[in-house]
């Protein structure tokens, strides 16, 4: 039996400062209208949340630095847009301030609203448990040509408590997931993918992809072709995790089943690789 919603009463309050529509930021906004109390103006009391969308670099900073001192790194994030993707190099970031890219937003959300809406005597159950309980032998198979990225996945999915093998035919039988690593979504890679998916689709296992820098047009072809999720590189093994708890079709709390995925366009696969 589903628990209970939540009364909307009780929901955190999040207060968005920022663009609010677009492939990046639309998205994002909906998650946050769907789970808490949104508002774009300053809430009767302190918001649980402050959400500044920033769809260029540096531009922001200096409201960054004011709602930083206002509300305190604990209640303010930065929800960053395609462009923002090297600024973390010019070294002139606001030190001590929460950063997601938009494309991470949905995994860390989840997280948060998960941690603010729970009930206070609840107990926490870790990512890693979540994902190993459904079943005595869960296995992520890695497809990516790069041997460094597959031992170091393997390494820390295995620290979680998640085992994981390195398969550049990325067998779906057997497999409880597919981490699919990529570079910038094109050519081959799309052909490779879409077969992968396939496979994939027949076994009801999901797939989740590794992009260099994803844009939204990119993230929308990829979930074309039958991906479940794309995670941008470089990224936390944290959101990884959470990622593989979500997609799971055998999730023990959620039980979540994986959907369809649709037929992927013809003209989708001849675009990616011209």
């Amino acid at each position: 039996m589903a628990p209970p919603p939540v009364p909307r009463q009780t929901l955190p309050k999040v207060r968005w400062i920022g663009p609010a529509t677009g492939p990046e930021f639309g998205p994002c906004r909906t998650l946050v209208r769907r789970d808490a109390r949104l508002f774009d103006f300053d809430p009767y009391g302190k918001p649980d949340l402050t959400v500044l969308a920033c769809p260029r670099p540096l531009v922001e900073t200096a409201a960054t630095q004011a709602l930083l001192a206002e509300v305190g790194a604990a209640r303010l994030v930065q929800l960053l847009g395609v462009w923002c993707e090297g600024e973390g190099r010019t070294g002139r970031v606001v030190e001590g301030v929460q950063r997601v890219f938009w494309h991470a937003w949905p995994s860390w959300w989840r997280q948060w609203t998960a941690a603010h809406t729970s009930p206070p005597d609840s107990h926490a159950v870790s990512q890693s448990a979540a994902f190993q309980r459904t079943t005595p032998q869960r296995l992520v198979r890695i497809d990516t040509p790069d041997g460094a990225l597959a031992g170091g996945l393997q390494a820390a999915l295995d620290a979680q408590g998640i085992p994981a093998t390195w398969s550049r035919r990325s067998l779906a039988v057997g497999a409880d997931a597919i981490v699919w690593d990529g570079m910038q979504f094109g050519g081959r890679e799309a052909v490779r993918l879409a077969a992968v998916c396939g496979a994939a689709r027949l076994e009801r296992v999901p797939v989740v992809v590794l992009l260099d820098f994803p844009r939204p047009e990119t993230v929308a072809a990829v979930r074309a072709i039958g991906a479940d999720a794309v995670l941008g590189k470089p990224f936390d093994i944290a959101q990884l995790v959470e990622l593989l708890q979500f997609v799971s079709p055998r999730h023990a709390v959620r039980g979540e089943s994986l959907a369809p995925s649709p037929r992927v366009p013809t003209p989708v696969l001849e675009n990616l690789a011209a």
